[in-house]
């Protein structure tokens, strides 16, 4: 699985959507530094506002990835022990705060006096997505992010304290492939060699070979192949390709196909021996 991250927001507000008692420096919230945004709450149902963080312009997810889980660190503490927990946490998308619940999937409920990392979903949540559609250009936006609420529990009043906030998203894309000259050329047949560079996060389940007779053009897995079925991680590998003509150019090269997609290496021209000899250029 790929990843990046985690990083953290270029923007952090109060957002009045819940709750009725204010962050107070919100925008400290965005580096971990030992300065926190914090909130005084008290016991009962009176929450504070979301604090929200979005603004994570270090993500640059491929286009055509496919959004694996979404994993949000917040790093609180509190004035006492027992004294606050979770009002709400949820995804930003779009500007939006929506998506899965996500206040109760961690087993650290309570807020505790020592600042801690505490990652949700938790261990074991099925909601990893937060109940929500993602593309690439989605975590890419600027408008992606994260919002928190916290309430107080207990006997008195109590400060709830958030030094920074991050995200991690785990991704898989299809796999990158290149084409190296062919080998071993004959009158009806040849040896392709190709590279599985980087398997996109999941192995691929077929690679092998694409050509179709020509001197011109990009074959695809419409035309015709030679492949191998598996489980393929990073590294060289060749194929037979045989049945054709004597004398012939051909364009041949190299494919690999995962649970994304089918991705396709450079096309190599291969020319099949006749009374004068092989010739192979590289495009």
């Amino acid at each position: 699985m790929l990843s990046q991250g985690p990083y953290t927001p270029s923007t952090v507000v109060t957002d009045s959507s819940i709750g009725t008692d204010d962050w107070i420096s919100p925008t400290y919230a965005k580096v971990e530094d030992g300065n926190t945004a914090y909130v005084y709450v008290v016991p009962g149902f009176i929450s504070s506002y979301y604090l929200k963080a979005t603004g994570f312009t270090s993500f640059s997810i491929p286009t055509g990835a496919i959004i694996d889980h979404i994993v949000v660190g917040i790093k609180v503490s509190a004035s006492s022990e027992d004294g606050v927990k979770y009002a709400s946490v949820k995804i930003v998308k779009g500007g939006t705060i929506q998506g899965a619940e996500m206040k109760d999937t961690t087993p650290y409920y309570f807020w505790v006096s020592t600042p801690t990392w505490v990652d949700f979903p938790g261990p074991g949540y099925g909601t990893s997505l937060w109940e929500l559609s993602w593309t690439a250009s989605d975590i890419n936006s600027t408008d992606f992010g994260v919002a928190v609420a916290a309430f107080g529990v207990g006997g008195g009043a109590s400060t709830a304290y958030v030094d920074c906030i991050r995200i991690t998203v785990y991704y898989k894309t299809a796999p990158t492939v290149t084409t190296q000259a062919a080998t071993s050329i004959t009158s009806s047949g040849c040896t392709g060699n190709g590279n599985i560079t980087n398997t996109g996060g999941v192995n691929a389940t077929r690679r092998g070979f694409c050509y179709v007779a020509g001197t011109s053009g990009d074959p695809t897995t419409a035309n015709s192949v030679a492949y191998d079925d598996g489980s393929f991680g990073e590294g060289a590998y060749t194929k037979a390709i045989s049945g054709l003509s004597s004398g012939a150019g051909y364009r041949v090269r190299a494919y690999a196909v995962n649970s994304v997609g089918t991705s396709y290496g450079a096309t190599v021209q291969v020319t099949t021996l006749s009374a004068i000899g092989s010739n192979i250029i590289i495009f």
